[in-house]
Protein backbone atom coordinates (compact mmCIF):
# COMPACT_ATOMS: atom_id res chain seq x y z
CA UNK A 1 0.00 0.00 0.00
CA UNK A 2 3.15 2.49 0.48
CA UNK A 3 4.26 1.74 -2.83
CA UNK A 4 0.88 2.79 -4.03
CA UNK A 5 0.75 5.14 -1.77
CA UNK A 6 4.17 6.79 -3.15
CA UNK A 7 3.41 6.33 -6.71
CA UNK A 8 0.36 8.10 -6.07
CA UNK A 9 2.66 11.42 -4.33
CA UNK A 10 5.05 11.28 -7.23
CA UNK A 11 2.23 11.19 -9.75
CA UNK A 12 0.65 14.13 -7.33
CA UNK A 13 3.72 16.54 -7.12
CA UNK A 14 4.49 15.61 -10.89
CA UNK A 15 1.05 16.99 -12.23
CA UNK A 16 1.16 19.61 -9.32
CA UNK A 17 4.24 20.56 -11.10
CA UNK A 18 2.71 20.77 -14.55
CA UNK A 19 0.15 22.46 -13.17
CA UNK A 20 2.71 25.29 -11.36
CA UNK A 21 4.32 25.46 -15.09
CA UNK A 22 1.46 26.06 -17.02
CA UNK A 23 0.19 28.85 -14.69
CA UNK A 24 3.62 30.19 -15.02
CA UNK A 25 3.48 29.65 -18.40
CA UNK A 26 -0.29 31.00 -18.65
CA UNK A 27 1.19 34.24 -17.20
CA UNK A 28 3.86 34.87 -19.32
CA UNK A 29 1.89 34.73 -22.30
CA UNK A 30 -0.76 37.49 -20.48
CA UNK A 31 2.03 39.44 -19.76
CA UNK A 32 3.33 38.87 -23.35
CA UNK A 33 -0.49 39.29 -24.94
CA UNK A 34 -0.96 42.23 -23.22
CA UNK A 35 2.36 43.70 -23.82
CA UNK A 36 1.71 42.83 -27.86
CA UNK A 37 -2.30 44.53 -27.46
CA UNK A 38 -0.61 47.45 -26.35
CA UNK A 39 1.77 48.17 -28.59
CA UNK A 40 -0.88 47.43 -31.23
CA UNK A 41 -3.15 49.88 -29.72
CA UNK A 42 0.03 52.59 -29.88
CA UNK A 43 0.36 51.90 -33.64
CA UNK A 44 -3.06 51.60 -34.32
CA UNK A 45 -3.31 55.51 -32.35
CA UNK A 46 0.00 56.74 -33.99
CA UNK A 47 -1.67 55.26 -37.21
CA UNK A 48 -5.16 57.39 -36.81
CA UNK A 49 -2.87 60.48 -35.94
CA UNK A 50 -0.65 60.02 -39.05
CA UNK A 51 -3.97 60.03 -40.80
CA UNK A 52 -5.06 62.67 -39.74
CA UNK A 53 -2.39 65.18 -40.16
CA UNK A 54 -2.16 63.73 -43.78
CA UNK A 55 -5.66 64.96 -44.23
CA UNK A 56 -4.53 67.66 -42.82
CA UNK A 57 -1.91 68.57 -44.68
CA UNK A 58 -3.82 67.37 -48.28
CA UNK A 59 -6.75 70.24 -46.86
CA UNK A 60 -3.75 73.10 -46.89
CA UNK A 61 -2.95 72.40 -49.83
CA UNK A 62 -5.36 72.04 -51.43
CA UNK A 63 -6.40 75.72 -49.82
CA UNK A 64 -3.22 76.89 -50.86
CA UNK A 65 -3.55 75.52 -54.80
CA UNK A 66 -6.72 76.84 -54.76
CA UNK A 67 -5.28 79.94 -53.65
CA UNK A 68 -2.62 80.03 -56.68
CA UNK A 69 -5.14 79.44 -59.22
CA UNK A 70 -7.50 82.29 -57.90
CA UNK A 71 -4.38 84.35 -58.21
CA UNK A 72 -3.30 82.93 -61.44
CA UNK A 73 -6.77 83.97 -62.70
CA UNK A 74 -6.62 87.90 -61.62
CA UNK A 75 -3.36 87.63 -63.28
CA UNK A 76 -4.65 86.75 -66.19
CA UNK A 77 -7.93 89.36 -65.76
CA UNK A 78 -5.61 92.08 -64.76
CA UNK A 79 -3.65 91.15 -68.28
CA UNK A 80 -6.42 90.94 -70.24
CA UNK A 81 -7.53 94.79 -68.59
CA UNK A 82 -4.16 96.20 -69.04
CA UNK A 83 -3.94 94.93 -72.86
CA UNK A 84 -7.34 96.68 -73.14
CA UNK A 85 -6.59 99.80 -71.63
CA UNK A 86 -3.71 99.93 -73.67
CA UNK A 87 -5.57 99.28 -76.87
CA UNK A 88 -8.01 102.60 -75.85
CA UNK A 89 -5.32 104.30 -74.81
CA UNK A 90 -3.39 104.17 -78.09
CA UNK A 91 -6.44 104.94 -80.07
CA UNK A 92 -7.30 107.93 -78.05
CA UNK A 93 -3.73 109.01 -78.48
CA UNK A 94 -4.32 108.08 -82.50
CA UNK A 95 -7.01 110.65 -82.38
CA UNK A 96 -5.59 113.21 -80.50
CA UNK A 97 -2.61 113.21 -82.68
CA UNK A 98 -5.07 113.14 -85.38
CA UNK A 99 -6.75 116.36 -83.54
CA UNK A 100 -3.42 118.49 -83.20
CA UNK A 101 -2.46 117.22 -86.76
CA UNK A 102 -5.50 118.66 -87.80
CA UNK A 103 -5.34 121.82 -85.52
CA UNK A 104 -1.89 122.68 -87.15
CA UNK A 105 -3.08 122.42 -90.28
CA UNK A 106 -5.67 124.75 -89.55
CA UNK A 107 -3.50 127.43 -87.79
CA UNK A 108 -1.41 127.06 -91.10
CA UNK A 109 -3.71 128.09 -93.72
CA UNK A 110 -4.89 130.53 -91.07
CA UNK A 111 -1.61 132.13 -90.58
CA UNK A 112 -1.22 132.02 -94.75
CA UNK A 113 -4.34 133.48 -95.36
CA UNK A 114 -3.74 136.06 -92.66
CA UNK A 115 -0.22 136.56 -94.32
CA UNK A 116 -2.32 137.20 -97.77
CA UNK A 117 -4.54 140.04 -96.09
CA UNK A 118 -1.73 141.99 -94.50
Amino acid sequence: WDKKSEACKLKFNETKRKIDDSNLEISACETSLKDIIGRKEEAMVSHDVTLLDVRRRRDSLRNLLEAVWSLKQKEVESSLLMQDRKEEILSHKEVKTAQLRSCNEERHIVAKDLGKMK
